[in-house]
């Protein structure tokens, strides 16, 4: 299977720095604290193959990615998994989406057929595509789905035929300091975004999240503090104050 048009982009290296509770985090390891919610699932998937021994280059973002996203997630209370290279299939992907609450994706992401969608690693180069359409099959539009990153090119798009945050049961709206659509967040890049730029934003996010921020500020203090290129661009839709905490009721960490 060819890839077609590659919608991504390297850039330099930068220094960066590891923010003070994904720090803490790391000293305990990535699987989770025992807060975590059982019966509230999160999958976190990274394509490394494809931007790395097929495209010949040596890219540490993917797995870097995967690692922040995999702690975020347990710090939040999901009770998490992740998948890479030859775990990174469709099949697993789909197998997992019924349960999933909380969905973390770094791949290629583009249009495929008019359909949004991303690459699944697989550890080949040719990664099968999981469109919108796929994981539509595998649970209601009215399912209930807290948290969602497609951490891709183009998926955070609003034209008609995104329709990725809807397959999960998040609408393209947002609630705002004074609103409430739910305990919900559906992120996505913009265009064309190079993956070090993608990593800083959300090591930003993950930071203020697990801190005890609401995700529209964590949202707001990411895009206004990293050191992006000129042409990054990112969008959500949700609830601005939902604090990404794992269930269908309240998202108040003091409530639990």
């Amino acid at each position: 299977m060819a890839w077609g048009p590659i919608r991504w982009r390297w850039g330099p290296t930068r220094w960066r720095y590891l923010p003070t509770a994904l720090a803490i985090l790391a000293m305990y390891g990535a699987a989770g604290p025992s807060s975590a919610l059982a019966g509230y699932q999160g999958s976190v998937y990274s394509n490394w193959t494809a931007f790395n021994p097929c495209l010949g280059i040596v890219d540490s973002y993917p797995e870097k990615m995967r690692k922040q996203a995999l702690a975020a997630f347990a710090g939040l209370g999901f009770a998490s998994a992740s998948f890479t290279k030859d775990t990174f299939t469709k099949a697993k992907f789909l197998s997992r989406t019924p349960a999933d609450w909380a969905v973390y994706v770094h791949s290629h992401g583009d249009f495929y057929n008019n359909r949004p969608g991303f690459r699944a690693d697989g550890g080949a180069c040719s990664g099968s595509v999981v469109s919108s359409v796929d994981i539509a099959t595998k649970r209601p539009s009215t399912q209930q789905t807290n948290l969602v990153v497609m951490s891709t090119c183009h998926l955070g798009e609003n034209v008609a035929r995104n329709d990725m945050p809807l397959v999960y049961g998040i609408e393209k709206l947002k609630a705002g300091i004074n609103g409430w659509r739910g305990p919900e967040f559906y992120l996505g890049y913009v265009g064309t975004v190079w993956d070090s730029d993608q990593w800083e934003f959300e090591a930003i996010l993950w930071d203020r999240l697990l801190g005890g921020s609401n995700v529209g500020n964590a949202f707001d203090v990411a895009l206004a503090t990293g050191n992006y290129a000129a042409s990054f661009d990112t969008d959500w839709w949700g609830s601005y104050t939902y604090l990404g905490r794992p269930g269908p009721y309240s998202s108040c960490s003091k409530c639990l």
